[in-house]
């Protein structure tokens, strides 16, 4: 999102007055988020010393350690802290939610897949309103080829159907942050967007979450998705179609649904 802010707020807007509008709004909400970001990260006794924008692993493994001594005397700062902080990077699509699973396992165990799915459904709905709302003429203009990938998978006999949705969230290869700000160009309701962003990534948050509890021993992201654990997802993911396929197979071409009755 922020490398697509930056290319279309360029002098060419100048001339199309609606669009400098919409950048400019999207631009000062960015500004006001990390503003607070900033605030809210000023008041750790010690701040990560990466950018919150290229946070690796040694760095979550180091600022784990250090909001977890935290956490014994102020826990609510740590909650509203890295609540705030994951669904920032979910709502400005910047990479980095598996670091930040990890680290919910690191601070908060099992509990913490709850947390992720439902910060991650926050995130997801604040660039699902933005996109609506503010960037939509932009994705259509700047992001066509994005918008093209998209419309693949999600098109108008689609768009409502559950089952399609929680089969992109929940395959392993699927651009989420794409996905998040599309989903209302094309014409994805806003309630199963949601549904499908809560239930659709608790397999992917699950794994992650559950790999931060031994967050030390981790020396790479192979060692959390490894080719089974890819497999795994891809397989939960094709499950997910079950329901569209079978009342596929078994309509009449009428509309109607067969029902198998005894003799």
């Amino acid at each position: 999102t922020i490398v697509f802010l930056k290319d279309v707020c360029s002098l060419s807007l100048l001339m199309k007055p609606h669009l400098l509008f919409r950048c400019g709004a999207a631009a000062a909400f960015f500004g006001m988020a990390t503003f607070t970001l900033v605030g809210l990260l000023s008041q750790l006794p010690k701040p990560p010393q990466a950018s919150v924008f290229q946070l690796g692993l040694s760095d979550i493994q180091e600022w784990a350690r250090d909001l977890q001594a935290l956490q014994q005397t102020d826990p609510g700062k740590v909650l509203a802290i890295f609540a705030y902080l994951y669904v920032y990077k979910q709502a400005f699509a910047i990479p980095g939610s598996f670091f930040l699973n990890l680290l919910a396992g690191s601070l908060y165990g099992l509990r913490g897949v709850v947390l992720a799915c439902f910060l991650t459904s926050i995130g997801a709905s604040v660039a699902y309103w933005m996109s609506a709302l503010l960037l939509g003429p932009l994705v259509h203009q700047y992001g066509a080829r994005v918008l093209a990938t998209v419309r693949q998978k999600i098109t108008p006999a689609t768009a409502s159907d559950l089952s399609n949705l929680l089969f992109l969230r929940v395959f392993p290869f699927t651009p989420n942050w794409a996905v998040n700000l599309c989903s209302p160009l094309l014409g994805v309701p806003y309630v199963f967007f949601y549904i499908s962003v809560l239930l659709g990534l608790i397999p992917y948050n699950f794994v992650c979450v559950q790999a931060g509890s031994m967050l030390s021993t981790i020396s790479s992201p192979s060692d959390v998705f490894t080719p089974g654990t890819l497999l795994r997802l891809a397989l939960i993911a094709a499950i997910m179609l079950l329901p569209k396929l079978l009342k596929k197979r078994l309509q009449r071409p009428d509309g109607s649904v067969k029902i198998a009755t005894k003799e």
